[in-house]
Order: structure tokens, then C-alpha cells, then sequence
């Protein structure tokens, strides 16, 4: 059995990669914005709300033949369609949001659910995204991004679509190849690279012992006696004791 875990690494580009990386967060902060606004304008105006694939045609399809959206073209087209299902999603988990309050509402007022029961998670409408925060372009396995790492090298290569060969530090091996990588650009300049990738869930160790007993205190933190007869003491870090001699 395995689950999807995130690899993050801290990734160096070049100078042109930069500038690279910096066209193609625009481009995926605009394609974003476009289907946020596209949504609200079409609620404010009491219209029958777009789907995702005519907003895609619109706004990455047609746009790119004009002028004024013909700069999309110059990108790889994967990450700037992954922007738009990243804002479909966060759409459809704010109307889901909204349908599950509606149903919860509906069934204190006929006393099904207690007065004290607790209301569904808070689910915010989606935003724009600015342009000072953190920037991110995501590449799925249709982009064909490539993934170089020499054995005993301290450096890895990631080739991403009209961007390059880009290096990133290599702290930890992956478990299997990873089926998307995402760029990420942050505030203070560093970039990252996280790979998402398919890793075995490890098996639960064994119990060492049948049962054990743990007795706390304050100078000794936890005092445990297992069921062998088996005797640990875990001494008080004094963590604020520590903090003051600090300060």
C-alpha cells in the first residue's frame, strides 16, 4: 500500500531560468485570476455559472490568439492549465462548503442535530493571487519533465519545458519516480522544487512489551516499568529553565 508524499528540495536557477520561472509565475497567476474573475462576474450578474472547459477555452485557448494574452504562448502550456484546475478545485470545495452549511442549517431548525453540534469546516471563496506572494507552477507527467541525479553527487537536475535543466540540492532519495514536480518561488527570493511521488506506507513495529506503566512527575519527567520488568526514566528537559538562562 502507498500514499502520495511531497519531496522538497532547494532548488538554484540560473539567471535566465530566473527570468524564465518569473514569465511563466505570471502567466500562471493571470490564467488564475482570469478564472476567479470570469466565476465571480458571471455570480454578480446572476448568470448560469461557466464550466471549467469552456473557461479554459476562453482564457488559455482563444487568448493565446490575442494580442493582448498572446504572450500565454511562450510558456509551457502544462502548468498554465494546471492553474486553471487548481482554481476549479477550490471553487468546487467552496460550493460543496456551501451546500453542506445549507443542509447543516436546515437540519438544526427542524431539530435533527443538536444546538451544540458542530458546524461544517469554514471554506473561504476563492482569491487572487497577488503578485509579492509565493509564486508556484506546477508540471504533471504530460509535460515530460526529467529528473538527472548522479550517484554519490550532491546535486540533482530537474528538465522542465522551456526552462531548462534546473539544479536543485539532493538531501534524500526518492522512493519512485515522481508523477508531477512543482516550482515554487518564494517571497525572499529562494526557490524549491517539490516532487510528488507514490511512497510505501512502512509496516508498524512490533511491541517491544505486552504493556507498560508510566508514572509522571516533575523531576523525573516519565518513569516507565514494562511488563518484563524493564525500568526507563526519562529525566525533565526543564525546557524553561533553559529558555531563561537563554534570554
Amino acid at each position: 500500500m502507498t500514499v502520495t508524499s511531497r519531496f522538497n528540495y532547494r532548488a538554484y536557477p540560473d539567471k535566465g531560468q530566473c527570468q524564465a520561472l518569473a514569465r511563466l509565475f505570471g502567466c500562471v497567476r493571470v490564467v488564475y485570476n482570469d478564472f476567479v474573475a470570469a466565476r465571480r462576474a458571471a455570480h454578480s450578474a446572476k448568470q448560469p455559472i461557466p464550466s471549467a472547459n469552456d473557461l479554459c477555452k476562453r482564457l488559455i485557448t482563444d487568448a493565446k490568439k490575442t494580442p493582448e494574452r498572446a504572450w500565454l504562448a511562450e510558456v509551457s502550456v502544462t502548468p498554465v492549465q494546471q492553474a486553471a484546475r487548481h482554481a476549479q478545485g477550490a471553487h468546487a470545495r467552496f460550493y460543496s462548503y456551501l451546500k453542506a452549511r445549507r443542509e447543516f442549517n436546515a437540519k438544526i431548525k427542524v431539530g435533527l442535530l443538536p444546538k451544540d453540534a458542530k458546524p461544517p469546516r469554514r471554506v473561504g471563496r476563492p482569491v487572487f493571487k497577488t503578485r509579492s506572494g509565493r509564486q508556484s507552477a506546477e508540471f504533471t507527467r504530460s509535460a515530460r519533465f526529467q529528473v538527472r541525479h548522479p550517484d554519490g553527487c550532491k546535486w540533482g537536475w530537474v528538465r522542465l519545458p522551456k526552462i531548462g535543466w534546473v539544479k536543485f540540492r539532493w538531501t534524500r532519495d526518492l522512493p519512485s519516480d515522481p508523477s508531477s514536480v512543482v516550482v515554487i518561488g518564494n517571497p525572499d527570493g529562494s526557490y524549491e522544487v517539490s516532487f510528488a511521488v507514490d511512497a510505501p506506507i512502512p509496516d508498524a513495529p512490533a511491541p517491544i512489551h505486552q504493556a507498560t506503566g508510566i508514572d509522571l512527575g516533575h523531576r523525573v519527567l516519565a518513569a516507565a516499568v514494562s511488563s518484563d520488568g524493564t525500568r526507563r526514566a526519562h529525566p525533565n528537559p526543564k525546557a524553561l529553565d533553559k529558555a531563561r538562562r537563554r534570554l
